[in-house]
């Protein structure tokens, strides 16, 4: 990837002035006599110690970038600096991404993550999903982030981390595995309809407490995806985990490329 010289606009105004005296005693009085304006352009500036996060403006319109070759451009951008994933600022280096990278070098990194284009719910749009290549195996099945085009602008429609994982499942649904807490648990299938720029909830299966006693939970099902104990019905926890395992051997693997292949 080539860096570009980044090049501002100096005006420099040089006031003239003078004084003149009339006379012995005079008062002296002060006036402009000319404002020169001299524009400077092209003027390059080096950028050694910090890290270079192009603007979408800058992307789109100096490099003519698609919404999904900004998106990806800008994250090699962060993954091969110098700088921890902590000190990267860029926005599309997700809670997700940072947690996979977290303590890498940047030759690490850039094999850390993947990517791939693929049209999930087969609507004629693509989607762009960044991928964790590694984890849980086979790697290439957990989506950390996933994109998709609304009258040509990426949207963000999932964002996954360690205690919210999502993977894509056979029949076309979103399963998502996560956790608040040790008594918490949610597993959850959700519907991407088409043109649409979020998910929308189907079925879930969640734990919850009973009473006060954090140790004794209950196993919950939501036939609407809606999280509410009261209006859930109570299941086995055979049941629960049935589900669980069902999802799980759906689970589809993707055709990814890791960040390193963009060189």
């Amino acid at each position: 990837m080539k860096r570009n010289k980044i090049s501002f606009i100096c005006v420099v105004v040089i006031a003239l002035t003078s004084v003149s005296a009339c006379g012995t005693g005079a008062n002296e009085s002060a006036k402009t006599d000319a404002i020169e304006v001299v524009e400077i352009t092209e003027v390059p500036v080096e950028q050694e110690n910090e890290v270079f996060v192009p603007t979408k403006e800058y992307l789109m319109e100096e490099q003519e970038l698609s919404p999904f070759e900004l998106i990806l451009n800008s994250i090699y951008d962060s993954l091969k600096s110098d700088f921890t994933s902590e000190e990267i600022c860029c926005d599309f280096l997700s809670t997700g991404i940072r947690e996979v990278i977290a303590g890498q070098t940047a030759d690490e990194r850039m094999k850390a993550v993947a990517y791939c284009v693929k049209d999930i719910n087969l609507d004629g749009v693509d989607e762009l999903l960044i991928l964790d290549p590694l984890y849980p195996e086979p790697g290439n099945v957990r989506i950390l982030d996933m994109y998709t085009l609304i009258d040509g602008t990426a949207v963000k429609v999932i964002e996954g981390w360690a205690r919210n994982r999502y993977y894509l499942l056979e029949d076309g649904m979103i399963y998502c595995s996560g956790s608040s807490g040790a008594a918490y648990s949610n597993e959850e299938l959700l519907l991407f309809k088409d043109g649409s720029d979020k998910l929308t909830p189907t079925e879930l299966y969640f734990t919850y407490p009973k009473g006060e006693d954090m140790d004794n939970g209950g196993f919950y099902y939501s036939p609407d995806g809606v999280y509410d104990v009261e209006a859930a019905t109570e299941i086995s926890a055979d049941d629960f985990r049935a589900f669980c395992n069902e999802c799980n051997q759906k689970i589809v693997e993707f055709e990814t490329k890791t960040f390193d292949s963009l060189k």
